[in-house]
């Protein structure tokens, strides 16, 4: 897209918790922001941005008292975790969470994960959702460099 240019993938992991990070702190959450070695990525950062708050916001509603945020070089992609501590996703949950209007538990609209789906993809990524090890939620996204 026209708008898309090479920023720093720490600059858009740093700006997204920054922009979440009140609604953390009111919650009694803390977001852990792990970051690799800096690299530059085709994007439109704005948008980027909005798709990660949009995880973000998800994992703030669920955790019980911390978000970990990790960024790691593979290869040609950049992948980007978000882990929550919650209880992770029922099996109904993980099979529709990035349907439009699909809300889990306590879902708002039902278009943040949909929506952030199609940014990554249009940033020619990807992204899936699972229960990580802790047993909470967990979001990779892999981004080409």
């Amino acid at each position: 897209a026209a708008s898309d240019v090479y920023k720093r993938q720490n600059e858009v992991l740093e700006k997204s918790v920054e922009k979440v990070n009140g609604l953390a702190v009111t919650d009694n959450i803390r977001i852990c922001l792990s970051q690799s070695e800096d690299c530059r990525i085709l994007m439109d950062r704005d948008k980027l941005v909005q798709a990660l708050i949009n995880i973000l916001g998800n994992c703030i509603r669920y955790a019980r008292s911390e978000i970990t945020v990790a960024s790691i070089h593979k290869g040609q992609f950049v992948e980007i975790r978000i882990n929550d501590d919650g209880e992770g996703f029922a099996k109904e949950d993980m099979e529709n969470i990035f349907k439009r209007f699909y809300k889990g538990k306590k879902g708002s609209t039902g278009l943040g994960l949909a929506i952030t789906k199609a940014i990554i993809e249009k940033h020619r990524g990807t992204i899936s959702a699972s229960n990580g090890s802790n047993g909470g939620a967990e979001f990779k996204i892999l981004l080409p460099k």
